[in-house]
This record gives structure tokens, C-alpha cells and sequence, in this order.
């Protein structure tokens, strides 16, 4: 599974977005994994905590944990945070990866 290939590696964030429609935000985000280019899309993002923030931005260290056997709301499916220093936290109910071609 590639979420087990970005756990724990060194990421460098080249682009990063969130926009909102309706009831729904929507996090986008475009790093360098290993010399590929690699589109993340965080969907339904809750408590979005930034600081300290520049791009690019490099993240020695990303997690995703899976809190669906915790019980949590859907929508606080997946906590999201680099390892580091914690300048980037949020939650969202669904993610996908997409590389770029």
C-alpha cells in the first residue's frame, strides 16, 4: 500500500492548497517522494493546524493514523502529522494519492 512507502520518510511539500465548497474542505497537497512527484487529496479536513509554515516545506518525518477502530466520527477518520515539530496537524474523513504523471 503506498501510505506504508510515506510513513516515516523524508518528504519535501512543493504545493499546497485548501479550498472549501459547500460543506466540504478539501486539502491538496503535491510533494517529492524519492525523486517522483506524488498528489495527495485530504478530504472533509478538520482542526487544520499550521505554524511556522514556508514553501516548500520539508517534512523529515509524515504520519497517518487510522482511528476507525477508536470509534471516532467518520469525519475524524484519519489524524494527519509530521513527525519533526508538528507544524502541520489535521484530520479528514478520506485521503488518495495520486502520482503525477
Amino acid at each position: 500500500m503506498f501510505i506504508d512507502m510515506i510513513q516515516g520518510q523524508e518528504i519535501k511539500v512543493i504545493d499546497f492548497n485548501l479550498s472549501v465548497s459547500g460543506i466540504e474542505s478539501v486539502l491538496t497537497m503535491d510533494f517529492i517522494l524519492k525523486d517522483e512527484v506524488v498528489h495527495m487529496i485530504f478530504r472533509n479536513v478538520s482542526c487544520l493546524n499550521i505554524k511556522d509554515f514556508s514553501m516548500p516545506y520539508q517534512i523529515c518525518g509524515f504520519e497517518i493514523l487510522d482511528n476507525k477502530g477508536r470509534g471516532w466520527d467518520k469525519s475524524l477518520r484519519y489524524s494527519v502529522n509530521d513527525f519533526e515539530d508538528g507544524t502541520i496537524k489535521f484530520h479528514c474523513e478520506s485521503f488518495e494519492f495520486v502520482k503525477a504523471e
